[in-house]
């Protein structure tokens, strides 16, 4: 069986980018353009979880 679960934490995105841009020396703005499939509205993101492979995937934000 497959469970999508969409989770939103308004902060959650900008604290972990903030955090990446320290460890990877990677502007925050760049970051952002890297997830933008990933994450909607800056917030949004769906895990589609998999019960029978026991195995989750994040979905890109044109497949929710």
């Amino acid at each position: 069986m497959k469970i999508k679960i969409t989770l939103k934490d308004p902060d959650g995105v900008s604290d972990s980018l903030m955090d990446a841009e320290k460890t990877s020396g990677v502007p925050v703005e760049e970051l952002e353009d890297m997830i933008q499939s990933y994450v909607e509205y800056a917030e949004y993101v769906t895990i589609e979880i998999d019960t029978d492979t026991n195995t989750a995937r994040v979905l890109g934000v044109r497949e929710v």
